[in-house]
């Protein structure tokens, strides 16, 4: 597929502070990166958040305990398919210990959405 060549700026600013939020536990900042409702496509199986607020309140600790993560890294995004309205990246990232180390590598598709004039990611496959 040939590379997509516009502006995008205002989307990927949106994905950082998406995860900039998420490094940052702060799951009121993300929630406000997203559209409701928010679909999750992992493992053959499909979560909708509805609402803010739908991220289980031990999330990170559970992250944190389970793997020894400390924050996520973008290693490479790229934008794969655009509309006017409509945005799809692939997102690959490093799940990172606290000193640096990599825990983990994923490749993820996330679409973002322009609605009322505003972008949100509404649906992230994982």
């Amino acid at each position: 597929m040939a590379p997509v060549h516009e502006d995008h700026t205002d989307t990927l600013e949106l994905l950082n502070q998406f995860t900039s939020a998420f490094n940052k536990r702060n799951t009121i900042d993300m929630d406000a990166c997203l559209h409701f409702p928010h679909i999750m496509l992992a493992d053959n199986k499909e979560t909708i958040w509805n609402a803010p607020n739908s991220l289980p309140k031990s999330y990170f600790q559970w992250l944190e305990q389970e793997s020894g993560w400390h924050h996520s890294e973008y290693q490479c995004i790229s934008l794969v398919l655009s509309h006017d309205a409509q945005r799809h990246y692939l997102l690959e990232y490093t799940r990172n210990r606290s000193d640096g180390s990599v825990i983990s590598a994923h490749k993820n598709l996330w679409v973002l959405t322009r609605v009322s004039g505003r972008w949100g990611i509404k649906i992230r496959c994982y």
